[in-house]
């Protein structure tokens, strides 16, 4: 089943990464809610219309994936699945398993390919949901809160070899 999809606006590429002589690209999700059911995350650029049937492919705009193995359903009493939003200061134990986590997927093949033919790319994030108990939590499960472009570069090419390009989820 595949859950309801993420494209961004479209995001500049500046001339230092048109040159495509970087070394990589990392495309990063910060804070990924896991609660929900376990999915695969197929990542295309420049491609809005790409579903779960879309072929896995550069010519398609695939850049790569990532698997989320996600939490499921709370099981506990209420509250026990709350992540709290502050921690006491010198607490030692590890954070609530349901804390969001950052993803990063490496996207430098794909990246190369797309500078080489445009200034701007989008990025669609296709979630695929093999398994599932509740239909609803299936339909809507990807969330972040930003989205950002780690690119380095082996020869300083880049003014800044962790060139961050940021933007908000819908």
């Amino acid at each position: 089943m595949m859950s309801q999809k993420y494209t961004s606006q479209p995001i500049a590429l500046t001339p230092a990464i048109r040159k495509t002589d970087f070394k990589r690209a990392d495309l990063i999700f910060h804070d990924v809610d896991h609660s929900g059911p376990s999915y695969q995350g197929r990542v295309f650029f420049n491609n809005p219309e790409a579903d779960e049937s879309t072929p896995r492919t550069l010519e398609k705009g695939f850049a790569g994936e990532f698997t989320i193995f996600a939490h499921g359903r709370c099981w506990g009493d209420q509250g026990h699945c709350m992540v709290p939003e502050q921690r006491r200061e010198f607490d030692q134990r590890s954070p609530h398993p349901l804390t969001p986590r950052p993803v990063a997927v490496n996207v430098t093949a794909a990246l190369r390919k797309a500078a080489r033919e445009t200034d701007k790319i989008s990025v669609t994030v296709v979630p695929v949901v093999k398994s599932y108990l509740d239909e609803e939590e299936a339909k809507d499960c990807f969330h972040f809160n930003k989205l950002s472009l780690r690119i380095r570069s082996s020869h300083g090419l880049l003014e800044d070899p962790y060139l961050k390009i940021t933007t908000t989820a819908l």
